[in-house]
């Protein structure tokens, strides 16, 4: 359980409170004698009266917000009520600033950049990779088409069917998925200007991606 400390204006979560007490009894010499000692309290069993004369409070919180969208950030709201001798937190969602809902947006354009180049390039009716490792190898397969421009080359689709180009229509293939490659790129990249650019929440709201460019 929690609770809190009103002077320190903290919270703790010790149930146990060792309380400073004192009493007076007779020495072994007759005399009068004040004896200091510790009474052991558990707050949880006291009343708010009782805790309030200690200075100590009950926290009692809200429900934290079970949707949250990524524009969006919880605000906690504390406030100690004296009549009550309760501390409450309540929670509510506000806007993020404009250049943090950038930030996001931004990092899903980016995602969905690559998430465009990994489901793959179509080419004649077949769907090929074309992470940066597959264009890599490709870039090494037009070099050599360019140089044996007599020799075919296989290449494996996505369903594992293979197929077999002829050194022209493989630059032909490799130059298509080039363009590809570029055309998902400058999307991504006219989308984040928009972002950079937008003056409201509103206006990059509104910045989506195009499923037309998907492909």
């Amino acid at each position: 359980m929690e609770f809190y400390d009103i002077a320190k204006n903290e919270i703790f979560y010790n149930n146990i409170y060792l309380k400073q007490t004192s009493f007076q009894a007779e020495n072994e010499n007759g005399e009068v004698e004040e004896f200091k000692g510790e009474d052991t309290l558990f707050l949880d069993r006291l009343s708010n009266e009782e805790l309030k004369e200690l200075g100590i409070a009950k926290v009692q919180r809200g429900q934290m917000p079970s949707e949250i969208s990524l524009y969006q950030e919880v605000k906690e709201i504390k406030e100690y009520k004296e009549n009550e001798n309760i501390y409450q937190i309540s929670y509510e969602l506000i806007d993020k600033p404009l250049e943090n809902i950038k930030e996001v947006k931004n990092l899903q354009i980016d995602e969905k950049k690559q998430e465009v180049i990994s489901q793959g390039f179509s080419y004649q009716d077949k769907v090929y990779q074309c992470e940066t490792y597959d264009q890599t190898l490709i870039l090494g397969k037009v070099t050599q088409a360019q140089l044996n421009p007599s020799e075919s080359i296989s290449w494996i689709a996505k369903d594992n069917t293979i197929t077999t180009f002829n050194p022209q229509e493989f630059v032909a293939f490799a130059t298509a998925l080039a363009l590809f490659i570029e055309q998902v790129t400058f999307n991504a990249r006219s989308l984040t200007d928009k972002v950079v650019n937008a003056k409201t929440k509103e206006e990059e709201e509104a910045v989506v991606w195009d499923e037309k460019n998907l492909r």
